[in-house]
């Protein structure tokens, strides 16, 4: 039983081991997105190709929209990632629901500035 276990969990692992775009690997994933430049500023990305758009969109926590962004800012092949709007809209049913906070969301323009 264990075997079959180990056995189904290598499969699965490998299944998911090519699942990103633009045959990209993991470990490609993870270095791209350690070396990916995220500004604020418009100036620092003039003459830069630019990709496409990203966002991200979390409750109660900009981190977490900021990091959706940035993922699929890697997924396009960027190098450099925009942040244009920051916002924050309280979420519809907190009039109803105690507890329920503020949904973030964040849009950016992915770049590639590197050859």
């Amino acid at each position: 039983m264990k075997l079959l276990l180990c056995a189904g969990g290598l499969l699965l692992l490998c299944g998911c081991a090519s699942s990103l775009p633009n045959q990209m690997t993991w470990r490609d994933y993870y270095l791209s997105r350690h070396a990916l430049q995220v500004t604020y500023q418009r100036a620092e990305v003039l003459g830069c190709e630019d990709l496409g758009s990203v966002s991200g969109r979390s409750r109660d926590d900009v981190g977490s929209a900021k990091e959706r962004a940035i993922s699929a800012a890697v997924l396009l092949g960027a190098d450099h990632l925009l942040f244009e709007d920051l916002t924050a809209d309280m979420d519809e049913r907190s009039a109803y629901l105690h507890g329920a906070g503020n949904v973030f969301s964040v849009y950016g323009t992915a770049f590639k500035c590197r050859p």
